[in-house]
């Protein structure tokens, strides 16, 4: 997991602990290059290392980036700079030159295939739970492919369950409610497909105060919508063949089948679009409610992405 990793990193880069004199975190959306350029060259309280680090630093347009490039003509010693971002263009002058200075390191998005087995082992280490098969897919196929959001829900549960039990159940998960949004999920997807905006911002206020997490919502929508989009890219199998190939539930093929009517094959580029744009909204910090809306209006419009 990439937080894990720069957790780790920033504790080997400031083996005394942080504090606010020599750590301080930036996100693109917020903040200026200038900003994070003043903060690198300004030093921390005494004479220890410092650390700034950018999360989602992709979210910055070239010109942003491009005001750290004097950092590297005279790097100011005892400084570190973390850059943390997805979907990092490597062809770019910056990526270049940052790489060739300092390290680049990729974090590969698991398979649909590896979740299950990622989620079992991190349950075990991080939180003493022995998740089986069936509970760690149903984990993944209500919450998504975050594994931030995936951990944090491991910590729910290990809070639920607490220390006498270490071994979770399907009903275990339906008591903190998962179960409940995911089939709000579907009814969301419905009134998406069938272009009732209504619907849809009436199921999406309602998860919203139901107190479903902004980024977990937005998880669960974008997990359904592939599962559609790939149902579509295998058009002509059976319901069994979707079943073997996907790895999901027959319930779950059943019901996107018939989601997937709803859209169309060219307005796929479009919808992921969205669904990447919304992601880092909510990431910079923007108004929940508001990036959420938005999106549901866009996806309801069935606009195609223009080349």
């Amino acid at each position: 997991m990439a937080e894990e990793e720069v957790k780790k990193l920033i504790e080997k880069m400031l083996p005394d602990g942080r504090n606010p004199f020599n750590f301080q975190v930036y996100t693109a959306g917020e903040s200026s290059g200038k900003e994070v350029r003043t903060a690198v060259l300004t030093p921390a309280f005494g004479s220890g290392p410092k650390v700034v680090l950018v999360r989602h630093f992709s979210a910055w347009k070239v010109k942003e980036i491009e005001e750290l490039l004097p950092l590297l003509d005279r790097w100011p010693p005892h400084s570190f700079l973390i850059l943390w971002g997805d979907n990092v263009d490597k062809r770019t002058k910056v990526y270049l030159r940052f790489k060739k200075a300092g390290e680049a390191r990729e974090f590969s998005k698991l398979s649909a295939r590896e979740l299950p087995g990622w989620l079992q082992s991190h349950a075990r280490k991080q939180y003493g739970l022995k998740l089986t098969g069936d509970v760690a897919a149903s984990m993944v196929r209500l919450i998504g492919d975050e594994l931030r959001l995936l951990d944090r829900e491991l910590e729910k549960l290990a809070t639920y369950l607490g220390p006498e039990n270490n071994q979770p159940s399907v009903a275990d998960l339906e008591a903190i409610t998962w179960q409940a949004a995911a089939v709000n999920i579907f009814s969301l997807v419905d009134a998406i497909g069938t272009r009732n905006q209504k619907k849809a911002l009436d199921l999406l206020a309602r998860m919203l105060q139901e107190g479903t997490e902004p980024l977990s919502l937005l998880g669960m929508i974008a997990w359904q919508l592939r599962v559609i989009f790939k149902i579509k890219a295998l058009a002509g199998s059976s319901q069994q063949q979707l079943e073997k190939q996907l790895r999901l539930h027959p319930f779950v093929v059943k019901k996107s089948q018939q989601q997937a009517q709803g859209f169309k094959w060219k307005e796929g580029a479009g919808i992921f679009q969205a669904l990447f744009n919304a992601d880092l909204a909510l990431k910079s910090s923007q108004p929940s409610a508001r990036v959420l809306e938005g999106l549901v209006l866009e996806l309801c419009s069935g606009r195609e992405k223009k080349a």
